[in-house]
């Protein structure tokens, strides 16, 4: 093992499951192809960010699950979007999503997982701080009518006020980033028509986002 990585595993020396996934790391084509000057101060900042977080709380992993072909996947392919993520919070994000790789949530196929991986790279600062908005929005309503309610009418403008306001950016431009998180799968971006045939948009998180809340944004 390289020094550098020998250090990094050392500074887990009592949890035996995140040494073994350190080593796991690997000295081939993820690294040298994929990414220049790995050693650097900053590519090391952030694995141990990544490995913080692992080790924060009790990790759902075992032996047996890390040293299986499906979970190696999935730790490579998380690894290699934790190294080229440059925010500290989204590389904790995906460190619980890989503590929870294994939760009934994930439906066990690796594709599902991946789907996972490529939304949470995807997603952008702000995208997150609109998500997050959207889902206080849709609590607040839940508990005002007791049930999940599409955002919709004069609720829906003013949503995109709020936001357009707290962002410091206009309204299309709100409606630009809706637009890109209904293609995330994330939201739901309709038109609706009432009984009086008045067409009004509606927005709502979806189930696939609720999944992706609990086992990476919570």
């Amino acid at each position: 093992m390289n020094d550098s990585f020998y250090f990094l595993a050392e500074s887990y020396n009592s949890n035996e499951i995140l040494r073994s996934l350190i080593k796991l790391i690997p000295h081939g084509s993820i690294i040298d192809n994929k990414l220049t000057n790995f050693y650097t101060k900053e590519k090391a900042r952030r694995l141990k960010i990544f490995y913080d977080e692992l080790a924060n709380g009790n990790i759902q992993l075992t032996e047996e699950v890390i040293e299986s072909d499906d979970f190696i996947h999935k730790y490579y392919i998380t690894l290699k979007a934790v190294l080229e993520t440059r925010r500290d919070e989204k590389i904790q994000y995906f460190a619980r999503l890989l503590k929870n790789s294994e939760s009934e949530l994930v439906n066990n196929p690796t594709d599902y997982y991946e789907d996972f991986i490529k939304v949470l790279d995807d997603l952008t600062y702000q995208e997150l701080f609109v998500l997050k908005k959207l889902k206080e929005k849709e609590k607040e309503f839940e508990s005002l009518q007791g049930r999940r309610l599409m955002i919709h009418k004069r609720f829906y403008r003013k949503f995109k006020i709020q936001l357009s306001e707290e962002i410091g950016i206009t309204e299309d431009e709100v409606l630009s980033i809706f637009i890109r998180l209904g293609r995330t799968g994330c939201i739901n971006l309709d038109k609706n028509t009432d009984q009086f045939n008045q067409v009004s948009d509606s927005i709502a998180t979806t189930d696939f986002f609720k999944k992706l809340e609990t086992l990476a944004l919570t």
